[in-house]
């Protein structure tokens, strides 16, 4: 799946105007989203913000144009409650993955090399995926 950012919105509330929670993505720009959450109503995509990170962001998906909507093929669902994931079944697997990676939680730091690497090697998946 690959979207454009469309911009923040700058008649919200800074928090809710599509910034994302870290860094920020240039407007115009072609995006891999990597993990898409469905949450109380509201998609959010964890965009591969390379090189800002070494991690995908989430960001709501009002701020962006989808432009390939096929799903990755190695991408699995989960539900629980009112939350519904959908990516790679490695981050399903480990609740807040992707988060605690970013907190750097024992196990999850870039020293720790595993989510890293597991990380870019989604990427490269993602990026070199023919889906028909």
């Amino acid at each position: 799946m690959k979207v454009v950012y469309k911009g923040e919105d700058k008649s919200l509330p800074f928090l809710e105007r599509g910034k994302g929670e870290l860094g920020y993505l240039k407007e115009n720009i072609e995006y891999l989203v990597m993990g898409i959450i469905i949450k109380s109503g509201k998609v959010y995509f964890h965009v591969d913000s390379t090189p800002f990170h070494n991690f995908p962001v989430l960001y709501n998906a009002d701020f962006f144009e989808i432009i390939d909507s096929r799903l990755s093929s190695h991408w699995i669902y989960h539900k629980e409650k009112d939350e519904l994931e959908i990516t790679f079944k490695e981050w399903i697997n480990v609740p807040n993955a992707i988060v605690k990676f970013i907190d750097g939680e024992t196990g999850y730091t870039h020293e720790d090399g595993y989510y890293l690497d597991t990380y870019l090697h989604f990427r490269e998946l993602l990026l070199n995926e023919k889906i028909n």
